[in-house]
């Protein structure tokens, strides 16, 4: 990168490979001696886009506000000047993350970017594989990195690692055995286990066996198959909605509905790719749902490993997309079944959701989903589906 040889990379991963770490690992240790600049697509850039002035770009203005310089000529035409002569690094984390109808404009900044400062700037980009759009329909891009999923080795390292909270890693692979997630299986000639090939996947694996004191009797009844990627997550949010039930005195339930209806109340279409929560938003949908409870169960709910600050005081967006993604794929399945009959054409008219594999993935083990597996399965071959 310091010789100037590299102009553009992206960094692709499945998903709970830890993107914004990885970002901020890299861009603390790559590059001592140029400029580093960290923008998260979904965090930084699009608010950016929002009232911005003619012949201005959302990337170079949130580096300006990040870094405190002033919005007056003198000192633009002064950071113009260094951008575009001096080397510098910019890594944009959560391409993936914007909606299908947002992202062309980011895109459109990024391109800007790219053509304004190509003497100087080196970019990156961490970003899941995209399902559809080979490198998000970016030119010049020199190199792809992507990080390949855990062997079954590596899976077996991170349990032995685990096993003293488990009181043996033994007990645990009977209890993915019970569940049904331990199977393996040969991709492209390595070991990997399909419901544990990510790190993220691996905590919440341990996270649902320790829950369920490691007895598959231990876990509430899924609504999902038991060896599907879905059922997995399920218990997951399951086990996290009965702390979050202990703290607030409200029903699992009722905290359920309470996300759905959330989901639900931000009218994801075809083109969602993530959904936005408010304090206020939850406290109203409480007074419209008839239940008798104040801020301390939005504050419990917001408070869980379901959910992440975002943005200003208030705002609240899922933990990572896999969550984000299994909720997506929850609200799919429902939207499948129309005055209890499954319309699997209507999986014609939301293919774009399938933008993430995961949404895909986790659909086809829910109950309408699985009916209409063979309708998934022709909408990502027909648009052109990776892999």
């Amino acid at each position: 990168i310091r010789k100037g040889s590299l102009r553009m990379a992206v960094v692709v991963a499945r998903g709970g490979m830890g993107k914004s770490s990885l970002a901020k690992s890299f861009g603390a240790r790559a590059c001592p001696h140029m400029p580093v600049f960290s923008l998260d697509a979904n965090e930084d850039i699009l608010p950016a886009m929002e009232g911005l002035a003619k012949g201005d770009n959302a990337i170079i203005r949130r580096i300006r506000e990040l870094s405190g310089i002033p919005d007056e000529p003198e000192s633009r035409a002064k950071m113009e000047a260094l951008f575009k002569s001096s080397p510098w690094l910019l890594l944009v984390d959560s391409l993936d993350e914007l909606g299908l109808k947002d992202r062309p404009r980011a895109l459109r900044q990024l391109k800007e970017v790219l053509g304004e400062y190509a003497n100087g700037l080196h970019l990156i980009i961490f970003a899941r594989p995209p399902v559809f759009a080979s490198a998000y329909e970016l030119a010049g891009v020199d190199s792809m990195f992507k990080i390949k999923d855990l062997d079954c080795a590596r899976v077996e390292e991170r349990i032995r690692a685990a096993s003293p909270s488990l009181g043996g890693e033994n007990r645990f692979w009977d209890f993915a055995a019970d569940l049904g997630i331990s199977r393996r299986v040969l991709d492209e000639g390595t070991c990997v286990f399909p419901q544990m090939s990510t790190y993220r996947d691996i905590n919440v694996a341990l996270s649902v066996a320790l829950g369920a004191d490691l007895s598959k009797s231990g876990l509430g009844k899924s609504p999902h198959q038991k060896a599907t990627r879905s059922a997995l997550y399920g218990h997951y949010v399951e086990q996290t909605l009965k702390h979050v039930s202990s703290a607030s005195g409200q029903s699992v339930d009722t905290l359920r509905a309470l996300i759905r209806k959330s989901v639900e109340k931000a009218k994801p279409n075809a083109y969602t790719r993530d959904v936005a929560f408010s304090d206020s938003g939850c406290l109203g949908l409480l007074t419209e749902t008839g239940v008798e409870a104040g801020a301390e169960v939005c504050t419990a709910l917001f408070g869980s490993r379901l959910f992440k600050k975002s943005g200003e005081d208030g705002t609240w967006r899922f933990s990572n997309q896999s969550v984000m993604d299994y909720f997506l794929a929850e609200w799919m399945n429902r939207s499948l079944s129309l005055d209890g009959v499954v319309q699997c054409e209507r999986v014609t008219e939301m293919w774009r959701l399938f933008e993430s594999n995961e949404v895909a993935g986790f659909l086809v083990g829910m109950e309408n989903g699985g009916k209409c597996l063979p309708n998934v399965f022709m909408q990502l071959c027909v648009n052109g589906a990776n892999f």
